[in-house]
């Protein structure tokens, strides 16, 4: 039978009493007195409400009353409140109600006063008029503590299973000048899935030094008990946390999407600056004018063209100012006609139409690769390196066959230059050097032509092979292999004849004879994981899931 007393919303039952949902200590009780449970809940909990019932709330929540206001339903004896059933629910359907409104609460950000809102208590009695709701302090005070020692309890039991995590952090300062941190953790299933837990995102009053960053980010990772599994950690390039890095000895990997918009940002104000100042003077203006606005939306509706704002530029992200250049463009005319029409001061000139015209189509490529390399469901790291590469190879073909103006064409050098200057260190990468030749869709072709990174990321990757043929030749070799219902996903192991080193081809068949034991004798370490049309060697490249 479930148990119905109030208390039993703070407590579950286990071996040897019933234990607190808040601090996890187990509380004696004999014979259903529950007198143990409601001292410890007074004495350790005070701010923790021990009825279910709402309590009631003061007049300036409530809906004032009115001619027009719903009275409520008279409580007299009358026959039809005799068959209504007034009887509370039970715990655990309590429980489980309150849990999935506070969930709605936290998922669309609804402020805990919606418990108290006069329409919304109506429409929940209408529902099930015997369910109570909790009143906004229990909700605040009991029922989010409790659901969020259960979603810690929750990571920290998918953790222990991660073989490899890596981390991704992040410091800022916010429009209120207050300091944040952030640290998340990522890892692969056994199930080969991509998954990522966010372990703490708070205010941190301490000066974002390397020092502090790092005792913040061992203080948390010591919590979840993961510190001997962390094997990368990924930040901005910001110099305090590429030292925090080295604090913590860990390898240190720099956002490559940050690395661009940074060498985007710096292109942009060496060479075409003045044309996106021009730009954003006269966006601004059409921001700050409703008649404007209302005249361009006119003259695009009359020239059949599709009605759309113009985007403003923002300081945070490149990608904006690309946006609003675009935007521009495509609505050139109208756009030109307004400004004519009005009168305005501030104007885009021809030469500027026309370094917009050329800047975009070159921003675009940067545009492109950026949303590649910042899938949060998918592999990137081997990824990145190519689309680097590529991006890199590309702009430099603009330059040699295109036309530009000077503006434009000094866009493309500097581009050039920030990606040589600031990827150099990433195109130097074991780690990214390992992935793209691990990656069957990419292997050799992946290099783009550099030969000397390939044959010396090749040559490393032979030599970490060896312990894996001698664990192959320690394994029953004598069993009877299964065949796999689809052979076509093992096709893609499949490596060319160009390779460097003659050996290297029976090395990958063992490496799969490896998997094929895994399969049939279910290994305690699992070597090899095959994900997303990857493969991935953990004893060589655990940070794959990066």
């Amino acid at each position: 039978m479930a148990p119905t007393s109030d208390i039993w919303q703070h407590f579950s039952k286990c071996d040897g009493g019933a234990k607190c949902r808040y601090c996890q200590c187990v509380i004696s009780w004999n014979n259903g007195s529950t007198s143990n449970l409601k001292r410890h809940i007074d004495r350790k909990h005070p701010t923790v409400p021990q009825h279910r019932t709402q309590q009631p709330c003061t007049s300036s929540a409530e809906e004032p009353i009115t001619e027009e206001t719903p009275q409520p339903i008279s409580t007299s004896n009358t026959v039809s409140n005799y068959f209504r059933s007034i009887k509370p629910l039970c715990s655990k359907s309590k429980e489980k109600l309150d849990s999935l409104l506070l969930l709605m609460i936290c998922k669309e950000y609804y402020p805990f006063s919606i418990v108290e809102d006069y329409h919304f208590k109506q429409f929940v009695e209408a529902l099930n008029p015997n369910y109570q709701m909790p009143c906004r302090k229990t909700i605040s005070n009991a029922a989010l503590p409790r659901l969020y020692a259960e979603a810690v309890n929750n990571v920290k039991k998918n953790l222990i299973d991660a073989e490899t995590i890596a981390l991704t952090a992040d410091a800022w300062t916010s429009i209120s000048n207050s300091s944040y941190c952030a640290l998340t953790a990522h890892y692969i299933t056994k199930d080969s899935l991509s998954c990522s837990y966010l372990l703490d995102c708070g205010e941190v009053s301490e000066s974002h030094t390397a020092p502090n960053l790092a005792s913040w980010i061992r203080s948390i990772i010591q919590r979840f008990d993961t510190e001997k599994k962390i094997f990368i950690l990924v930040t901005d390039n910001a110099a305090n946390m590429v030292a925090t890095a080295d604090s913590l000895n860990l390898p240190h990997l720099p956002c490559s999407a940050h690395t661009l918009n940074l060498v985007v940002k710096n292109a942009i104000k060496a060479s075409i600056t003045n044309t996106v100042e021009e730009a954003k003077r006269v966006v601004m203006f059409f921001k700050r004018s409703a008649k404007a606005t209302y005249k361009f939306f006119e003259l695009q509706t009359k020239l059949n063209y599709a009605q759309q704002k113009l985007k403003q530029d923002c300081p945070i992200r490149w990608s904006l100012t690309y946006e609003m250049l675009k935007r521009l463009k495509n609505n050139r005319i109208p756009l030109v006609s307004c400004v004519a029409s009005i009168n305005i001061k501030s104007k885009v000139e021809e030469c500027d139409w026309t370094v917009i015209e050329q800047a975009t189509s070159v921003l675009e490529l940067v545009n492109a690769v950026t949303i590649e390399i910042i899938g949060e469901k998918i592999v990137t790291l081997s990824t990145m390196g190519v689309l680097i590469r590529s991006l890199l190879k590309k702009i430099s073909e603009k330059i040699e066959n295109e036309s530009m103006c000077k503006e434009v064409s000094k866009l493309c050098k500097e581009i050039v230059r920030g990606i040589n200057e600031k990827f150099e260190c990433m195109f130097d990468s074991e780690i990214i050097n390992s992935a793209i030749i691990l990656d069957p869709r990419f292997k050799k072709e992946g290099f783009l032509g550099d030969v000397a990174r390939y044959e010396s990321c090749y040559d490393n990757l032979v030599s970490k092979l060896n312990p894996l043929q001698s664990e192959v030749n320690d394994s029953d070799e004598g069993s009877q292999q299964e065949t796999f219902e689809n052979d076509d996903v093992w096709e893609v192991f499949k490596f060319q004849e160009q390779t460097p080193v003659n050996n290297f081809n029976s090395r990958i068949s063992a490496v799969l004879n490896l998997i094929d034991i895994y399969r049939i004798k279910k290994l305690k370490s699992k070597t090899i994981l095959y994900i997303g049309g990857t493969l991935v060697v953990k004893h060589i490249l655990p940070c794959i899931s990066l």
